[in-house]
């Protein structure tokens, strides 16, 4: 028996050397089975071909200190050929300390799924880790992955840490004269990381644990997999998913011994929910419903094919409306009665109340007009191309807007060519009204602040969007009264997910909101939004217009959904007062503030609070200037807001929200993502913070890190490394400007429109300010795909404490939320004091910050919108002229 059992007789003590177990387990070698010397005898005449075959399998061990091989002191008793310290000193080989001491050589790539496997491989049930590929390659660069997140631990933990080892095949093959020598010294190594508890060892391919292995036939691989359900052994190791199924999935000696790890996202097994199947809004409407009622509700899942779950739906009664299947996501109408047994399917993950999502977001004309290109020259974006010769118009990516539609023959949308005559190439409707027209008019406004060009007319140049080439998608939610449903849009965002390589589709904008009820931990639509960003596609999203009270005064806490997810960019509204100058610029009185309070209630009917910093930053959203559908329901209501009589594909008109600022994100983030195609979502949002003009007199709630810098952004995305890119080694160089003797970063003040400012040069992270030069100077991890940008990030009495793998030394954090002074935000006065940020029940409904109020469970959003426990707001007129009229 390869793995017997601690207290028979081997001569070893646990805690011994390898010299006396190798000397131990001298007559077990002696006894090696003829049939796998002559297997393993045929094998070695192939051993040449074998050792460079991609399918070698390559074995990881890592021992503690109670048994290191490198402690083994060389012996010149011999065993079937080989040395004890030979094995210590050539067999295997320690990727551990490699990583340790050539960091520079080390692969940082699989940077979320090492940290994920260190969780496996360190949790309770002490189970093995599967990474799931589509080919299954990539094993090297995963090993060395893992062995940079065990040396990082090391690095921490001393000798608690575990350690990870590979065999060196080559060198066991070539130093034995024959099959059974080779056996042993295979068995000899098992045999010492079966005993180690805090040993682990990487298979290269899931295929050593097949029945009819190439390589050993099922001779090594029964015994790995029987020390494997004995529990004395973990093993790492990559597969196919069919490789998965075959050797390990309908292995009934191992199966329960792994966990698997895909690539391709973070299943709810790593982004799991938190607190009650049943979201609060539903839990409220369910039990205070007739049995009867029908009600429409989003089912999240992980495998919306599963037949267990099919049955679960057929047999409650239960209509499936809507199937998102890249999501995971599907909406249902069933008897309020039903909710419960359904959430009682263990395939059924998470129950949240289909609700209706808003984008009227729209103002009141003015008389006065923008000088010529407005919002191109307060941003900067003219500037970037005029001061640093930078041409960039959006050219090749794609921007998706999911709102009212888009009037495709506005001439604002016109293409570069009679061969490409209209940059408007998809469409789609959501709504069942079976039209892709604008016949509310939002989308199309939206459409042509992100995208809307002058070439037509020069009538247009005022007005011109920030990404005339862009290419746009039309993803129609919103219905002829600007109204949609989240199912809606989990339809589109999954038919974006679907389509985002065939059309190059790198941003999203969301001008639209629901009530923030459910933690974006749970919430249907900040997951979907998540799982986009997780591959690489940049999500903008409208704060919301709820900034203040019926009666005027100041509020915080009305962040819309999504737009309290963390992975995506919030965009609140500033008012330029339509002066190209910025030293003028404010935050419009309407523009949503956070914190977010979306929340999770626990088992004992706790709730537990978000809490989540945004908006991300502001951008000009008042009385904007863009394009009209030719069936704007919004100008047959108000004739007024239509500011230019032309021809229908022609006209224009002014519009007020947060709905308006966001798209000149999305289309500054185009201008981005052309001049570097590798930045990921991350990288994009932190530039945009680094590079923003904190505004006098406003707090982190209101502005976020600040007023957008289209031209700060671009020049400083332009000396961005074209490499880098999500799988970069921490702290590698991340500007052109860095060298071997040292960084040397644009200055951080910026000229516009003839004015002087300084950039914030920080961002915001959940519940803090993170600021230094290395945000922009050495790559970050908590820039790389899956991350959120507080990943690792550990934050107490204002210091700011990485996990030693995912963030640089030296970047330095604020007690709490800041008042700007003008300069840097960090320069400003404290404004809400960290401690009670960081403890999500500290900041408590209705508190009083300073100069408004924080909204409280139940309080109202404009519109007829509902907040928390879905009470309506007694009213909203003055909520409803904000919207309207926009700030003076």
């Amino acid at each position: 028996m390869l793995f017997p059992a601690p207290d028979e007789s081997f001569g070893i003590r646990k805690n011994g050397h390898l010299s006396e177990f190798f000397f131990g387990m001298k007559i077990a070698f002696r006894s090696a089975d003829a049939a796998v010397s002559r297997r393993l005898g045929s094998i070695l005449m192939l051993k040449n071909r074998i050792v460079f075959t991609a399918a070698f399998v390559v074995l990881l061990s890592m021992l503690a200190s109670s048994i290191v091989f490198s402690q083994a002191s060389p012996s010149s008793t011999e065993n079937e050929g080989f040395k004890v310290g030979d094995t210590a000193n050539g067999f295997v080989i320690d990727l551990t300390n490699n990583a340790v001491a050539a960091p520079e050589y080390a692969e940082d790539g699989f940077a979320k799924e090492a940290l994920i496997t260190v969780k496996t491989i360190n949790g309770q049930s002490r189970k093995g880790a599967v990474l799931l590929t589509e080919d299954g390659s990539q094993a090297e660069s995963f090993a060395q992955a893992v062995a940079r997140a065990f040396a990082s631990a090391a690095e921490k933990n001393g000798s608690t840490a575990k350690r990870l080892w590979k065999v060196n095949w080559q060198a066991i093959f070539s130093e034995s004269d024959a099959s059974e020598v080779a056996v042993n010294k295979i068995r000899a190594i098992l045999r010492a990381v079966s005993y180690s508890k805090d040993t682990v060892l990487f298979v290269e391919n899931a295929s050593v644990f097949s029945q009819e292995n190439a390589l050993f036939g099922d001779v090594v691989g029964r015994e790995i997999r029987k020390a494997v359900s004995q529990n004395s052994l973990q093993v790492v190791t990559v597969a196919t998913s069919v490789q998965y199924k075959n050797d390990i999935v309908l292995d009934g000696e191992i199966n329960s011994r792994f966990s698997a790890i895909t690539l391709e996202e973070s299943s709810a097994k790593n982004d799991p929910f938190v607190g009650k199947k049943i979201s609060p809004d539903l839990r409220a409407i369910v039990d205070a419903s007739d049995p009867n009622e029908l009600v429409k509700i989003i089912v999240q899942t992980d495998d919306v094919r599963n037949q267990d779950l099919q049955v679960a739906i057929s047999n409650n009664q239960a209509r499936v409306i809507a199937v998102m299947p890249n999501l995971n996501m599907m909406e249902i109408e069933i008897a309020a009665g039903m909710v419960d047994l359904i959430a009682n399917s263990p395939r059924a993950q998470h129950l949240s109340l289909n609700q209706k999502v808003y984008g009227k977001q729209w103002g009141w004309p003015t008389a006065s007009e923008p000088v010529v290109g407005h919002v191109v020259k307060t941003t900067g974006a003219n500037d970037s191309r005029e001061n640093w010769g930078v041409d960039y118009y959006g050219d090749g990516i794609g921007i998706a807007v999911l709102d009212s539609g888009i009037s495709d023959s506005h001439k604002m949308f016109m293409g570069q060519s009679s061969r490409v005559p209209n940059r408007v190439v998809f469409n789609k409707d959501f709504t069942g009204q079976n039209t892709t027209d604008d016949l509310f008019g939002h989308g199309t406004h939206v459409a042509g602040i992100a995208a809307g060009t002058d070439r037509y007319s020069d009538d247009f140049k005022p007005y011109v969007g920030l990404a005339e080439n862009a290419h746009l998608l039309d993803m129609r939610i919103l219905d002829d009264r600007g109204m949609g449903t989240v199912s809606a849009a989990l339809q589109a965002l999954d038919l974006v997910y679907q389509k985002r390589v065939e059309h190059n589709i790198r941003v999203v904008n969301l001008s639209f909101g629901a009530p923030a009820v459910e933690s974006y931990i749970n919430d249907p639509m900040c997951r979907a939004v998540r799982k986009l960003v997780d591959r690489g596609v940049v999500v903008v999203v409208a704060a919301g217009n709820n900034g203040k009270t019926d009666d005027g005064n100041k509020v915080y806490g009305l962040i819309h959904s999504p737009g309290n997810e963390p992975s995506a960019i919030t965009v609140g509204a500033s008012n330029t007062f339509l002066t190209d100058r910025r030293s003028d610029d404010v935050v419009t009185t309407f523009s949503s503030r956070g914190p977010t309070r979306s929340y999770w209630v626990d088992d004992n009917d706790v709730r537990h609070y978000d809490n989540v910093v945004k908006p991300d930053l502001v951008a000009p959203g008042n009385k904007l200037i863009s394009a009209q559908s030719a069936y704007a329901s919004l100008a047959d209501e108000d004739p007024t807001i239509t500011v230019s009589l032309n021809h229908t594909s022609e006209r224009l008109m002014r519009l007020s929200g947060t709905s308006m600022a966001a798209p000149v994100v999305s289309g500054t983030v185009a201008l981005m993502l052309q001049a570097k195609p590798n930045l990921t979502p991350n990288m994009v949002k932190m530039l945009l913070q680094y590079t923003a003009q904190p505004l006098s007199g406003y707090n982190h709630l209101e502005q976020g890190a600040g007023q957008l810098n289209v031209e700060g952004a671009i020049s400083l995305t332009d000396q961005i490394r074209s490499e880098m890119g999500s799988g970069s080694r921490l702290n590698s160089p991340m500007l052109t400007t860095c060298s071997v003797y040292g960084c040397y970063p644009p200055i951080p003040v910026q000229k516009i429109a003839g004015e002087y400012f300084s950039w914030s040069q920080g961002i915001t992270v959940n519940n803090g300010w993170v600021k230094g030069n290395q945000l922009i100077e050495k790559y970050q991890k908590i820039y790389d795909l899956g991350m959120l940008m507080s990943d690792g990030m550990l934050m107490s009495d204002g210091m700011l404490m990485s996990d030693g793998m995912l963030m640089s030394d030296g970047m330095l954090m604020s007690d709490g939320m800041l008042m700007s002074d003008g300069g840097t935000i960090s320069d400003g006065n404290l404004f809400l004091d960290f401690s009670s940020q960081i403890d999500h029940s500290g900041v408590s409904d209705g508190s009083v910050f300073g100069d408004g109020m924080l909204m409280s469970d139940g309080m109202l959003m404009s519109d007829g919108m509902l907040m928390s426990d879905q009470t309506r707001a007694a009213n909203t007129r003055l909520a409803r002229m904000v919207l309207i009229m926009g700030d003076q």
